[in-house]
This record gives structure tokens, sequence and C-alpha cells, in this order.
């Protein structure tokens, strides 16, 4: 009954005995509850103990999240625990996803290099396909203004820079890329002028083949004979148009004239086995084939082989460090 009608005195004097107890646990429940109230800086709200309270914990050799019970354990918001936000990716940007570079051999005035690219970006770019000589020197370079991704762009190249000129021989390689940005190579292929003009297996004819080997009635050979076994294929050693083609009983028996404007030479095959397959004024190609090995004319007493000349303003000259020179990398 004492205890009802004095409820207030009862609760002091049971704290009085609790502090007399235990008095530095007292200090330290003043220090949590001031600690309580003091938010963590950039986590407004957020309730966390003081580091020295969790120290003296330890000097009493005691666990300072076990020994409260878990009354007092470090409160930590619910989203310090959840999943970090990804970060948004980045936009799509231009991505080269390949390309192809045909043939591997170019003849200039053959059949011209074709390149193919393909590439994938957010919308139309401008795409930039460059043709360099391997040890220095951009040939030509061409520019393609909003071309659409995800489709092949192509390019076609016929053997001249970007000054009209024929480009120097030699190997190349082929790069593309996005117009101001970095270029990535996509291929190669060697670049010639001329190329043989006997398709197969031949050798020379020997010293009376030579240029200015001595003929019968005071004349001299005015070309260079090449061997081959009857029906090899002939071909355009340059590539020019039909000048003449006919057939001479007496000397060259069927032959055929072409005309290379930009070299302003004239290129002779003779003793062909038929007459050529080209007509008088018809464009032909570097390698286009012409006809076959024959002895026609007056090599039928000496057997089948290819009469080959050249000729510029000053009449016939040696072809033959032209030959052998073509001769090496056909």
């Amino acid at each position: 009954m004492a205890v009802e009608e004095v409820p207030g005195l009862l609760l002091a004097v049971a704290v009085g005995l609790a502090l007399k107890a235990h008095p530095e646990e007292h200090v330290e429940q003043q220090d949590r509850d001031a600690g309580a109230h003091e938010p963590r800086p950039g986590h407004p709200g957020v309730v966390v103990e003081h580091e020295h309270h969790e120290a003296r914990e330890h000097e009493r050799g005691g666990n300072p999240v076990a020994d409260r019970g878990g009354e007092h354990a470090l409160v930590v918001p619910r989203a310090w625990h959840s999943e970090p936000v990804p970060a948004a990716l980045p936009p799509p940007t231009f991505q080269l996803e390949g390309g192809r570079v045909a043939p591997a051999r170019v003849l200039y005035g053959g059949r011209p290099l074709a390149v193919r690219v393909r590439f994938s970006a957010p919308g139309p770019a401008d795409v930039r396909i460059q043709i360099e000589r391997r040890g220095g020197g951009v040939a030509r370079r061409f520019d393609l203004r909003a071309a659409a991704p995800r489709r092949l762009v192509e390019i076609r190249w016929d053997g001249r820079g970007g000054n009209g000129r024929e480009a120097r021989e030699g190997r190349y390689r082929v790069r593309a890329g996005r117009r101001g940005g970095r270029l990535r190579s996509i291929g190669g292929f060697t670049f010639r002028r001329h190329v043989y003009p006997v398709r197969g297996r031949h050798w020379f004819r020997g010293a009376i083949g030579r240029f200015g080997a001595p003929r019968s009635g005071g004349r001299t050979h005015e070309g260079f004979d090449i061997n081959a076994r009857c029906g090899t294929p002939v071909v355009a050693a340059r590539v020019g148009r039909v000048k003449r083609q006919r057939y001479d009983p007496v000397l060259y028996g069927n032959f055929v004239i072409v005309r290379s404007a930009s070299e302003r030479r004239d290129y002779w095959y003779s003793h062909l086995r038929s007459p050529a397959r080209v007509r008088r004024g018809a464009r032909v190609r570097t390698g286009q084939r012409l006809g076959s090995v024959g002895a026609s004319g007056n090599a039928r007493s000496v057997g089948c082989h290819l009469h080959f000349e050249l000729r510029g303003r000053g009449g016939p000259f040696d072809p033959q460090p032209r030959l052998r020179a073509w001769d090496r990398f056909s």
C-alpha cells in the first residue's frame, strides 16, 4: 500500500542505489544520451555513438556491442546497406565493325581497288578511308559525308593520287575510321603499273632474240623474243587503246598494237597464234587477254614465241630491262 501511495519516492530510491553501485555506467549513459542526439555529418537525423565510448568498453575488457545486450548498438541507416546505383552508360559512339580490301594485287588500268567498310553509330557519320604507301605518304584520301551506319560503305580506287597522277609502285595499306578520329588498318595490297605479257612458263630465246640482233637483209631485231609453249596466254602489259590489229604474212604474223596515251608509247604483240581478241579503237585493261603465243609470220621456222616491242617518239627501244622488272613481281 505504501508503494502505491508514494511511487515517485520509490523510484528515486531505486535510481540512487543504482548510481552508487555503478557510478561509471551513469557517466557513460550520459555520454550516450548526449551523443545520441548528435547527427552524423552528411547524414542528418542518423543517430550514432561516439568512438570514445567504445574505447572505454575495450579498456574494461568488454565487448562494446555484446555487453550492451543490443540495447545501445550502433544505429546504421538502412540506405547504407542498399545496392549501389549503377552509373549511366555513355551514349553509343562510332565503332568500325570491319573492312575488306580487294584484290591483293592492283594493276594500274586494270581491275580497280575496292574497299568496303561497315560501322555502327547513333546516326549518320562522316567516314574517312585512306590509302597509304608503306614507308610513308598518303596516296589518296576519301571522305564520305553522312554515311549510314550498319551498311556497307564502298569506294573504288583507280591507282591515281589526289593530283590525278599515277601512284608509285609498291606495297600499300588501307586505313578507315571516323573523319577526324583515329583510323584503323583494315588491309593491304600491292600496286603495279605493268604486268608481264606472257602468263605462263616462259624463257628468253637467247642472243638471237635480243634487241638489236642482226637479221637478214641488213635489218636488226627491233624487239625482244619470249619463248613459251604455243597457246600460252598473252595479256596487255599496260592499259591503252588498240591502235592496230592485223595480219602480216612476211614478218609479224598476227599482231596487235596498243597505244598508251599517258606514256606516249606503243606496245607491240606479234606472232600470235590467231587474230587478237580485240578490235581497233577498243580500250584494253592492264592484264586483259589479247591472244595466245604462236608461230605466225616469219616465226614458222623458229617455233612459238612472243615478239614484244616498245616504241616511243624516237622509234623502238630495248624492252628487256622493263620485261625483267615486270617478270620479278608478275
